[in-house]
């Protein structure tokens, strides 16, 4: 198993992002997470992903095709950096 972070930049405004994961030879993604962190009134906070609200409004949703990680917001998320961590297998070619 293989293990890669990605520095997926500014989150999505009500939208959807995707980013290249920049991985050959990918077979599976066996686990897929992150953190969104931002800074409110001088306090550095995060919040983890997927995120699952009270509201949807407040969903973060992860996703991935095979050459890309997404990020869709149902909310301004615009103001947080994402960063996702996904473990991998490769293919033997």
């Amino acid at each position: 198993m293989y293990q890669k972070t990605i520095d997926f930049g500014k989150l999505p405004n009500t939208s959807d992002k995707r980013v290249r994961h920049n991985i050959s030879n990918l077979k599976d993604i066996l686990v897929m997470y992150g953190v969104a962190v931002f800074t409110r009134d001088g306090n550095r906070l995060s919040i983890p992903l997927p995120n699952v609200g009270s509201e949807n409004k407040n969903n973060i949703a992860l996703y991935r095709n095979s050459t890309d990680i997404g990020v869709t917001t149902y909310n301004d998320r615009s103001m947080c950096d994402g960063y996702i961590i996904i473990q991998y297998t490769k293919t033997t070619d």
